[in-house]
């Protein structure tokens, strides 16, 4: 980033954010699209590099409120509710 560290904590910090806020939120972002793709939490956590599927669910939950199970559910919701509208099908419930 041809920065030093210091010098890239305050330009974060100048934007509101921080490297950890950064990086979890890239972390979340990837682990809703593995999510999304069928991947098991065991996968997804490991594709993340955390240490276990365990450490993936308090992550999770501490970015969105809820488990990975739960958002793999409220994806395929809208995923079917997507298809739906895309075909026509009338009004479709989430």
């Amino acid at each position: 980033m041809a920065s030093s560290p210091r010098t890239l904590q305050r330009r974060l910090g100048e934007h509101g954010t921080t490297w950890r806020a950064e990086v979890d939120r890239a972390r979340h972002a990837r682990a809703r699209r593995l999510l999304s793709s069928g991947l098991t939490a065991e996968a997804v956590a490991a594709r993340l590099g955390f240490s276990d599927d365990r450490a993936l669910r308090k992550a999770f939950h501490r970015w969105s409120g809820h488990t990975p199970a739960q958002e793999r559910r409220a994806l395929a919701r809208q995923d079917r509710y997507a298809a739906r509208a895309d075909l026509g099908t009338g009004a479709a419930r989430p």
